[in-house]
């Protein structure tokens, strides 16, 4: 694989065909809906058992049952149950009906949306919706400022990189035809043995992706928490795989040493993946082609990779390799950061959002104005109800970070034959890792129970261990932050007398 190829896994859905390359496939719906898509894109036609014809794009798993194939599982369901039945479904797809689109609990296939003379168009790229419609002018371009790791590092949702089109929330579903949006109607099972319950998921989850159709599968792993319970999943499903690190320049040194020890504990082949460099002439044309496939949204180090080093071991249909994204939704990632902010109204709590991630920081959101007006029309969406009982920071983490900075990154790997898959991405399993208190979610005390229950040997070794350095520099910031609230009490002592 030398040369890299934009559009690649993407979809259009609308009134008419939508052909930005020769080989794309285009499959009447209805009289009014035609589905527009690349042929590497995974699309499986099914029917419900009274009748009603659906399209699912991507890799979809479910968490509740053991099936043999989704195709079969359709046929044993009406119509009626379908909605709620997506709520445990893993991976990154979308399921298409001729009046009704729903998308995986992040939005990682993604839907964005644009209305032009009466005609709605849905795709997972603004970028097909701007420059490729029949008979449609381009939509302006919107100046983002986004740098990998400063300040807000995504294009602030429900915007997109270009003015008019936008991208659908997550926990929300849409109309093909009228651009209708609603929350997605998923009421999550009713239990309380959670460990149990996240590894009843995850280990129906992986016995499914092994049934389909892969003949190679993959678990990467790091010295961190959420590859190992991907990993401690899969053990317990009892599925053949392998294990693999890529090595990459600059690599932690906890993922050089501890992914192998891992490994061995469960017994399982573990491998490093060298990616050799490809040609230097090449890399300036390999790196505008990932621009445009993202719309100039590239600054993350894997866009990098994919231009400078070679994937064609990646190039393979039949591989498919899972991942632990998207399991640090129940961290309280952004917990501390937006603690300060006071949900107000719309544009108040905007600014105070913007003004959390430049406080410290020599980022500035730019243009403000565009900033503003996304992040305020996210805001009055929090009104919206959604099926999972969320604090507005966590939806902020999901609907913000997963459905952008997550989605757009891993569109990377759009540029490949193989097929990624994230276990964690399923609203019911987002349900459980949201459930335990906030100090519990920190620790990964869930996720450590549900190792212990699946595969105990994997907690022998240490999850992402401190070097001395990183202890010292821990303890420096929390004595900092103890100063600072001490001096804080003493001036408001003083302004008290």
């Amino acid at each position: 694989m030398v040369g890299l190829l934009a559009h690649q896994k993407q979809y259009v859905l609308g009134p008419k065909p939508v052909l930005p390359l020769p080989d794309w496939v285009s499959v009447h719906l209805s009289n009014e809906l035609v589905l527009s898509h690349c042929p590497k894109l995974r699309a499986m036609p099914l029917q419900s058992t009274d009748g009603k014809r659906y399209h699912l794009l991507g890799l979809a798993v479910p968490a509740d049952e053991t099936v043999a194939s989704m195709p079969e599982a359709f046929r044993a369901k009406q119509a009626s149950e379908i909605e709620q039945w997506t709520g445990s479904w893993a991976g990154k797809w979308l399921l298409v009906s001729h009046d009704r689109c729903w998308q995986d609990a992040s939005g990682g296939l993604g839907v964005t949306y644009r209305q032009v003379r009466g005609d709605l168009w849905l795709s997972s790229s603004a970028v097909l919706l701007s420059d490729h419609l029949p008979d449609v002018p381009p939509a302006a371009r919107i100046p983002w400022q986004v740098m990998h790791n400063r300040g807000i590092d995504w294009v602030p949702l429900p915007f997109t990189t270009r003015d008019g089109i936008y991208k659908l929330l997550p926990q929300r579903s849409i109309d093909p035809r009228t651009g209708s949006i609603r929350t997605v109607r998923f009421t999550p099972p009713d239990r309380s043995g959670a460990a149990h319950d996240l590894v009843s998921a995850l280990t129906t989850i992986l016995s499914n992706w092994a049934q389909c159709g892969f003949s190679k599968r993959l678990v990467g792993l790091t010295a961190g928490g959420d590859s190992r319970t991907v990993l401690a999943a899969a053990c317990a499903a009892r599925i053949d795989f392998e294990a693999f690190t890529t090595n990459i320049r600059d690599m932690d040194k906890r993922d050089r040493i501890l992914p192998p020890q891992v490994a061995a504990r469960a017994g399982i082949v573990h491998r490093f993946r060298h990616l050799p460099p490809v040609e230097p002439s090449i890399v300036e044309a390999r790196t505008k082609t990932i621009s445009q496939h993202v719309d100039g949204i590239a600054s993350h180090p894997v866009f990098a990779r994919f231009a400078q080093f070679d994937h064609s071991a990646d190039d393979d249909p039949q591989r498919t390799s899972a991942s632990g994204s998207c399991f640090e939704i129940g961290r309280c990632y952004y917990s501390h950061k937006l603690s300060r902010v006071q949900p107000a109204g719309a544009q108040s709590t905007a600014d105070q959002i913007l003004e959390a991630f430049s406080l410290r920081s020599d980022w500035r959101p730019e243009p403000l104005e565009a900033w503003r007006s996304a992040l305020r029309l996210w805001v009055e969406s929090l009104s919206d109800d959604a099926p999972l009982p969320m604090d507005w920071r966590d939806r902020f983490y999901l609907e913000q970070c997963l459905a952008s900075w997550n989605s757009n990154v891993q569109r990377a790997n759009d540029f490949v034959e193989s097929t990624g898959f994230s276990p964690a991405n399923c609203l019911w399993i987002f349900h459980l890792l949201l459930r335990p208190d906030p100090e519990e979610r920190r620790q990964r005390k869930l996720q450590r129970e549900a190792i212990s229950l699946m595969a105990p040997r994997l907690l022998e070794l240490p999850i992402n261990p401190e070097s001395l350095w990183q202890r010292l520099s821990r303890a420096a910031r929390a004595l900092g932050r103890d100063r600072a609230r001490r001096r804080r009490r003493v001036l408001s002592e003083k302004e008290t007398f």
